[in-house]
This record gives C-alpha cells, structure tokens and sequence, in this order.
C-alpha cells in the first residue's frame, strides 16, 4: 500500500513522495516542480501542465505498477492528474477518486469519466462508473459531529445560560443539530430567527464580549 500526495519532490521519498513523482520516476521522463513547470510550461495551471507533458513524453503508454488507486478531494485536481494515476494502473484498472464540487478550489467542474480518460478501439468509454454504484447522501454531519458544532455555535453566539429566550432558541438548535440527524443551514435559521430580532442582537452582543474577554 501506497500512501503518497499528489506532486511529490523530484527524488521524493516516503512523506514526499507524490503520485506525479512516481509517474515521472518509473518511466524515465523529466519532472516537473512548481517553479520550473510555470516557467517552462507557461500556464495558470502548473500541475494539470506537467502532468500532460508527462503523458505526452510517453506517448500516453506508461509503466503499469498499481492494481487500484483511490484520489480523494479529486475536484481539486486536473483530469490530467488522473489519467497520470489511471496509466499506472494494472488491468483492469480499477480507479476510484471522491469529490465534493462545492468545495472546487479550480473553479472548474470535474468532467465526466468518459471525458477523462476518453474511449477505447471498440468506441467504448475506457472507463465508466459502476452499475451498482450511486451518489449517497449521508443523513448527518459525520466530519464535523454535535459537540463540535454545537461547542463552536455556542462559542459564537456567546450563550451563557443566563437568558431564558436565548435558553429557548439554543435547545431547538441542538435539537436539530443532535448526532446523526439531518439538518442544513435553513433549519438552523428558521429556529434562531423564530425568536425576535432583538436576541440576535443580544446574542451578537454577548458573543463579542466573551471573546474579548
């Protein structure tokens, strides 16, 4: 098993070791740096560039020395990335990557697998999702628990306990934000600004004076 990033050091080893670095090492080409690949390949996107030249350089054919690779947070990478990590795959190369569009530092939407990693002889995609396989919503916040997010809205907010409104409005929310239930930013809304505006106030108010404090 290999855990690596994505880029990796030229000569990276064991923590600095990235996908790109592998790729470049196993089949001989030149790799690529931040610096010398936006210098030398002129783009906004340095990567997406390096990898692509990387492709290139062998002839879209490199060595094959993984049985599966899983990318997560893969909407922050190229699809160049990926048919880098797609190449040194074994048959019948099995890729998984996650990712979560809302969170797209690129600005560029992920395209589909077909796209990607494009069509084989047959005219077939070289890739493809699994038939079996399907978007999950997950019915709470498994990253970010209860006692987190209620820790830090109350930290916020400045709740204290002292006022009976502000008591009212604070266990609605932990009733919505209580461990594995589903909730969204609307809910959490509907139950603060069901309350008057004026204990928003008061709570923005105690909120700042106990952080200053």
């Amino acid at each position: 098993i290999t855990v690596c990033m994505a880029w990796g050091n030229e000569n990276g080893k064991d923590r600095t070791a990235g996908m790109y670095q592998i790729f470049t090492d196993i089949n001989s080409v030149r790799f690529y740096g931040f610096s010398q690949a936006k210098a030398n390949l002129g783009s906004t996107d340095p990567f997406a560039e390096a990898c692509e030249r990387g492709l290139y350089d062998v002839e879209y054919e490199g060595k094959e020395i993984f049985d599966i690779v899983i990318v997560d947070e893969a909407q922050d990478f190229s699809s160049s990335f990926l048919r880098v990590c797609f190449s040194m795959l074994r048959r019948p190369k099995r890729i998984a990557y996650a990712y979560d569009e809302m969170q797209n530092v690129r600005s560029q939407p992920l395209p589909p697998p077909e796209e990607i990693f494009g069509y084989g002889d047959n005219g077939m995609p070289v890739a493809g999702i699994f038939e079996d396989s399907a978007d999950i919503t997950l019915g709470g916040c498994y990253e970010r628990p209860h006692a987190i997010l209620s820790g830090r809205m109350r930290w916020l907010l400045g709740y204290t306990g002292s006022n009976q409104r502000a008591r009212l409005a604070w266990f609605r929310c932990l009733r919505i934000l209580r461990c594995g239930a589903p909730w969204d930013m609307k809910s959490l809304t509907d139950a603060w600004t069901s309350e008057s505006a004026s204990l928003w106030e008061e709570l923005c108010l105690a909120g700042w004076k106990s952080r200053l404090a």
